[in-house]
């Protein structure tokens, strides 16, 4: 694909190999690294951005054009460009500029901040030229009323934190009592260096903390450095490159951040939790979510920090990490170990890299392919699109399902010899749920292109839909037949199989997909649930695992869960089980299941406190009430 990221003017100064060279504020880095991790999949991306002098046109492996060459013209550059996807950064008043211009373009911004922050005050006037938002965490996903479509993927850490350590012996032989803050002076510092006046123990604090990272001037923070030079516990070193910081880290037992900023993701307790550090914060915004349950996270009553509570609340955190760590320094660096393999799994570039991939990837042929550009014409049917298709693949994008209807049946009866309408119609009422109604507009497209491979797929899903499986496959293989090794294609035809109750089939279907496209989240998943379905259950931890690899979530990890307590596994499973809570605090079955396992290990008061939770968020669940009273007697010990 060709892909393109829009760093509108700010005043930040960089190309792809900044972060490497110096402080670099996160959102800049994640283009950075996301860009270059792209290219070594081998698409053809570009940088725009405000570029250091002497940047060469190329450089680890991404285009780069100076901002001020795309401002002159946008509109001819974007037409000329005729880019697959365009990324503009948290600033979305570009994308009119894209579609008007260059309407085949998947249009998208990529959101790291909340909505109610002035970049994004024009994003619900210029949604209509949008195609979809990509925020970097399910938490600020959820923070957004948009009629577009919101995808979450979140950041990771840099190259440099990936594998720091090869064993949990190697990590423990490097870590020091020592705490670190990494973030910017205003998001907590000054509480931070007031903790240090008040923790007891021994344990130090490196402070790696500047304005510089954002390049900001005019910002003085003398007053929190001179508080914390009078400590002789804490030294500061400035803002410092990515290496540096690793070699920081690498040394640190506990990432301390008295987070006074409503985090949107939080990258660098990613890398603390990379580097092998506990993480000390509290719960805000999407530090929950982040941490994935291996954090001690302070709660924040409805998002309001009082200070000396917040400064107690860390100060006690501080004193319990650096107890556990000097109690039983080897079962902390095994914990620790594992943090670091799980997040090397799921927060790397090349892992994030190939979820974008698999995200844009159908976009971009629903584009090129699908309702806006034709797929190959018939002899008797004309390439152009209508303008009152257009009009209707418009009303759709924007979430006017009903108005789209009426538009599009206008279409198919001015243009009846119109396949793309045709198709466009069919999957407009699946997303209706009209799924005979898709079915019969589907096999007007056919009749009319017969080489229309996603014409068949789709109208596979709606006979599947229609509960008619076996019709289904046979659509999915005419579609096989027209685009051999699909891998969408091939996982829905295991889909269907799967619900005929043919699971080696599935199997073997699944896996091709697989063979097409190694993630494939859907055909790695539903591995998972088979082999879990046929009992067995190693291979189906594989399968979890891989996925949660691919796209964390709290139904995964939850699966993982109930096979990891097949297995008698049960403190992994109640590590897992966090990790699910954590991405999704009201999940009742993870609270009703998380009781279970804490009574498999003898934790009866905790498992009280998990089934009441459960109980709280549905009281109609079954056996929750019976699990309550029987931990309850174990409890009184009846």
């Amino acid at each position: 694909m060709r892909i393109i990221f829009i760093d509108l003017p700010t005043n930040l100064t960089f190309n792809v190999a900044t972060p490497e060279q110096r402080p670099l504020g996160g959102m800049a880095s994640c283009t950075c690294y996301l860009a270059r991790a792209l290219a070594a999949r081998g698409h053809d991306v570009t940088l725009v951005a405000t570029l250091p002098e002497g940047t060469p046109d190329v450089l680890m492996g991404v285009r780069h054009v100076p901002m001020k060459d795309v401002l002159g013209d946008p509109m001819n550059f974007f037409r000329d460009g005729d880019y697959d996807v365009a990324v503009a950064l948290n600033y979305p008043d570009i994308a009119p500029y894209v579609k008007n211009s260059s309407p085949r373009t998947f249009n998208l911004v990529w959101l790291h901040i909340y909505p109610d922050q002035p970049a994004l005050k024009s994003l619900p006037a210029v949604q209509g030229s949008l195609d979809a938002v990509v925020c970097v965490s399910a938490t600020l996903r959820d923070a957004f009323q948009l009629t577009i479509p919101k995808e979450a993927i979140g950041n990771a850490i840099a190259p440099v934190f990936e594998n720091m350590f090869s064993s949990p012996e190697e990590l423990l032989a490097a870590k020091e009592n020592r705490a670190v803050y990494a973030s910017m002076p205003f998001r907590g510092l000054d509480q931070m260096v007031d903790v240090m006046g008040k923790v007891k123990g021994k344990v130090e604090l490196d402070v790696f903390s500047s304005a510089d990272t954002y390049q900001a001037t005019g910002t003085d923070y003398s007053a929190i450095f001179d508080a914390a030079a009078r400590n002789p516990r804490i030294r500061t070193h400035g803002g410092v490159d990515q290496r540096t910081l690793a070699e920081g880290f690498r040394r640190a037992a506990y990432l301390t951040y008295p987070c006074t900023f409503i985090e949107s993701s939080c990258i660098v307790a990613m890398e603390a939790m990379a580097a092998g550090l506990k993480v000390i914060s509290n719960d805000l915004g999407a530090l929950p979510e982040t941490t994935m349950g291996f954090a001690d996270l302070l709660p924040v009553n409805g998002g309001v920090i009082l200070r000396d509570d917040h400064i107690a609340g860390i100060t006690g955190l501080v004193e319990k990490n650096e107890a556990e760590f000097q109690r039983d320094p080897k079962a902390w660096a095994e914990q620790r170990f594992a943090q670091m393999k799980i997040v090397n799994q799921q927060y790397t570039w090349a892992n994030r890299a190939a979820q974008w991939e698999a995200f844009l990837a159908p976009a971009v042929a629903a584009l090129r392919e699908g309702a806006i550009s034709a797929p190959k014409p018939a002899a008797n049917e004309s390439i152009a699109v209508s303008p009152a298709l257009q009009e209707a693949v418009f009303l759709q994008r924007t979430g006017n399902l009903a108005m789209a209807e009426q538009k599009c049946a206008e279409v198919v009866r001015s243009e009846p010899d119109n396949a793309m309408a045709h198709y466009f119609f069919g999957g407009l009422l699946m997303q209706l749920g009209k799924h005979q109604d898709a079915v019969a507009s589907f096999d007007r497209a056919i009749a009319l292109n017969p080489d229309h491979a996603e014409a068949y797929n789709n109208r596979g899903i709606a006979l599947c839909n229609l509960a008619r499986f076996d019709d289904g496959i046979a659509s999915f293989n005419e579609a096989l037949a027209k685009k051999p090794n699909a891998a969408d294609v091939l996982s829905n035809r295991g889909m269907a199989l799967f619900y005929l109750k043919r699971p080696e089939d599935a199997l073997e279907s699944f896996d091709a997909a697989l063979a097409a496209n190694p993630t494939y989240l859907q055909a790695v998943m539903m591995r998972g649930n088979i082999h879990q379905s046929l009992g067995r259950p190693e291979e189906a931890l594989g399968a979890y695992d891989k996925a949660i690899a691919l796209r964390p979530s709290p139904e995964l990890h939850y699966n993982r869960a109930m096979v990891l307590a097949d297995l008698s596994r049960f403190a992994d499973a109640l590590a897992a089980l966090d990790r699910a809570l954590a991405l999704q605090s009201n999940f009742p079955d993870a609270w009703n299941t998380r009781g279970l396992i804490l009574q498999n290990l003898e934790r009866f008061e905790e498992a009280v406190t998990s089934f009441e939770r459960a109980i709280r968020l549905r009281p109609d669940l079954p056996g929750v009430h019976a699990n309550r009273e029987n931990a309850l007697r174990r409890l009184k010990g009846t």
